[in-house]
Formats: structure tokens, C-alpha cells, sequence
């Protein structure tokens, strides 16, 4: 186990030094074109599988960057950051600004306080996002080419009084927009599909929890496949529900993840929705298996419904993605090495280890995603 963790640790070193001076995405090395993302105790940084790692560092218009997101659109790569803008007077306690950037150069500031990057026909759009879920009402806003513009979703009254629609993740097909997102009524969500804005279809309103999905694909039918949950609500916490994954086709339930059985009897037995990837006619469906006895949580990458990679020993599952058939994801393993402590973030491509991040505890380590670059 010792060599295991010397290895990462080498691997995350080594990453660090071939890293480039310039932020620039045109200059830095993809690897296999995987990029990945999130923030470590040296700051926010993304990187390539095989290829480079960048930290982001102060600009000519900033004293500090916070990385919040990322997206490649064809060749380029849009960072949102929240950062202190110089030509701004602030103090210790300042808000920072929202700031998007196109391969490190800054386009424009934004004024959401919390939001997420999407790629609408080539075309990079900002979503907000409510940054506290109980306080925040305001109608959802996008930007697009330097304008703010409301997100007028479909929000009918289903079970209880909707407080308000959020759309969490948009795919572009066809010349239409779906949205993947919830109603956020008086007794928690409840996950929704829109297509340009009008509701299409909606989970279950009488077992709303605070959880959302986590993900859509569009098949080459145009079917619409969602990966969310499938439970009855765990009374110690709501926000850690007591249950399955599933996938749900044009609203009806298509496939259950894990032991249907031992989750009748287990209450300490969850299989959680990780995320929902689709290559050419493929579909990847992500879980997070949590057993009984914490060692013994696995992840498990499924495709077209068939289990096709496990690892066990997972402490968390971050996400995973697909490129030319090879399965990349990010997980926190465990290893025993003189009592050290803390997380051991291990990216792998299918069953081989490919860069490995250690942070002891109390140090700020996290993984935000992937993203393909092609």
C-alpha cells in the first residue's frame, strides 16, 4: 500500500512541474484529451489526463480566482470563476465576482451570484443557480453574449405550492432545448424534463426530497433517459435518502441500479446516482454502491445496463466520463500508510491508475468534473 501512495504522490508532483506558464489552452499539452478539474490546497486548477496540469493564478484584471466551473466548446475552454476585480476598491469581507473567461482571457463579469456553464448550439450560455435553496425565489436568468435573460420555465402547481423551476443541466438536440431540473414546491423537489421551456414530464410529487437528478441523455430515438433516485425517504436525513438509482425513459421508469432485495431489508444499504454518459449508441450509468461497513463501498460504472467496471474500496465516487470507449473516473480510495489521513484522489482510466492527488486531512482537496476535449 506504502508504493501505491509513493506512486500518486509522485504522479501529482511530476503533473504539477510539466504544468504551463501560460493559461492559454492552445499551448497546453491534452494528453488524451480528457480534462479534468477542482481545487486543491495550492488553489483551483485544471488539467489533462496524460497531459498538463494548470493552477489558475491572479490576472492583470485580479488579485485572486476561485474556480466554480468549466466547458469546452470545439477548441476552446470557458472557466467561471469567482474572482476580486482590481478595478474595484474590497476588503476581507467583499463578495467576489462572477467571472467568465475563454481559454484564460477575460470576456465579461456576471452578475449571478451562483451558476453553472452550458453549450447551446456552439454558443456558451451561464445559468443561475439558487445559491441557498430556502431563501432564494428569483425567476432563474441566463446570460448569452453579454445579456441577462429570465429562463421562463413551465412551473404548475403539482402536490404542494411551487415555489419555483430550475432547470440544472440543458442539452441542445435538434434544434430544440430540454432542460433537466426540478419544481421547487413548499415539501421539496420535485425533478422535471422541459423541452423549450414547457414541462414534459415529472417524478413522483408525493416523495419529494431536497435531491435532484443527476443527469440526461438524449438516445439516437430521441428517447429521453434521466438517472436520478429511486427510494422511500430515509427518516435520519432526507438530504441521504435510503435507496436505489434508476433511469427513467420519457418519464417512466426504465432501469433500478443495485439489490432490490437487500434493500428491503438493509437500511444501510444505498446505491446513489452518480452520473449518466452516452458515446455513439453506448449508455454509461455511474453508481456509488455504500454498504453496511464503509470499506466495503464500491464504485460501479455500468453500460448499456451491464456492469462494466467496479473498484472497490471507494470512499467517494467524484464522476466519471467516456472517450473512444475508455472509461475515466475519479474516486477517493482507501489506504493504510503509518496513519496517514487524509484523501487519496485517484483518476483511472478503466481499470488502470493514470494521476493520483494526496492531501493530508485538515488540506482542501476537491474534484468538480470532466470534460472532453476533442
Amino acid at each position: 500500500m506504502k508504493t501505491i501512495v509513493k506512486l500518486m504522490a509522485i504522479l501529482f508532483v511530476v503533473t504539477i512541474f510539466i504544468g504551463c506558464d501560460d493559461n492559454n489552452f492552445k499551448h497546453i499539452k491534452t494528453g488524451d484529451g480528457v480534462m479534468y478539474y477542482g481545487h486543491t490546497i495550492n488553489g483551483s486548477y485544471y488539467g489533462f489526463v496524460g497531459g498538463d496540469l494548470y493552477f489558475l493564478e491572479d490576472t492583470e484584471e485580479t488579485d485572486y480566482v476561485s474556480l466554480l466551473d468549466v466547458l469546452r466548446i470545439k477548441k476552446d475552454i470557458y472557466s467561471l470563476t469567482y474572482e476580486y476585480l482590481k478595478s474595484k476598491e474590497y476588503s476581507p469581507g467583499s463578495v467576489a465576482t462572477l467571472v467568465l473567461r475563454k481559454n484564460g482571457k477575460y470576456i465579461d463579469t456576471i452578475p449571478i451570484e451562483y451558476a453553472y456553464l452550458c453549450n447551446i448550439n456552439e454558443n456558451v450560455r451561464i445559468y443561475s443557480m439558487p445559491f441557498f435553496i430556502t431563501t432564494s425565489t428569483d425567476i432563474q436568468q441566463y446570460w448569452e453574449n453579454g445579456n441577462m435573460y429570465e429562463n421562463n420555465l413551465d412551473a404548475p402547481t403539482l402536490n404542494s405550492m411551487t415555489l419555483w423551476a430550475v432547470a440544472e443541466q440543458n442539452i441542445y438536440h435538434k434544434g430544440d432545448i430540454y432542460s433537466s431540473g426540478y419544481l421547487y414546491t413548499a415539501n421539496g423537489k420535485t425533478p422535471c424534463i422541459w423541452k423549450n421551456n414547457q414541462l414534459l414530464y415529472h417524478d413522483n410529487p408525493l416523495i419529494n426530497t431536497n435531491l435532484s437528478s443527476k443527469g440526461f441523455i438524449i438516445d439516437k430515438n430521441d428517447n429521453i433517459i434521466v438517472l436520478s433516485n429511486y427510494f422511500t425517504t430515509n427518516s435520519y436525513d432526507i438530504n441521504s435518502p435510503h435507496g436505489l438509482a434508476a433511469t427513467y425513459k420519457n418519464g417512466q421508469l426504465d432501469f433500478v441500479y443495485g439489490d432490490t432485495v437487500r434493500f428491503k431489508t438493509d437500511f444501510k444499504y444505498n446505491v446513489r446516482p452518480i452520473g449518466i454518459v452516452q458515446e455513439n449508441n453506448d449508455i454509461y450509468v455511474g453508481v456509488y454502491e455504500i454498504n453496511q461497513y464503509i470499506d466495503q463501498n464500491k464504485v460501479i460504472i455500468y453500460k448499456n445496463n451491464e456492469v462494466y467496471i467496479t473498484k472497490d474500496l471507494a470512499k467517494a465516487f467524484y464522476g466519471f466520463t467516456v472517450k473512444d470507449g475508455n472509461v475515466y473516473f475519479a474516486y477517493d480510495a482507501y489506504y493504510a500508510n503509518e496513519g496517514f489521513v487524509g484523501q487519496h484522489i485517484t483518476i483511472m482510466k478503466n481499470n488502470d491508475v493514470i494521476n493520483g492527488m494526496i492531501e493530508r486531512a485538515g488540506d482542501q482537496l476537491m474534484f468538480k468534473g470532466f470534460e472532453i476535449v476533442k
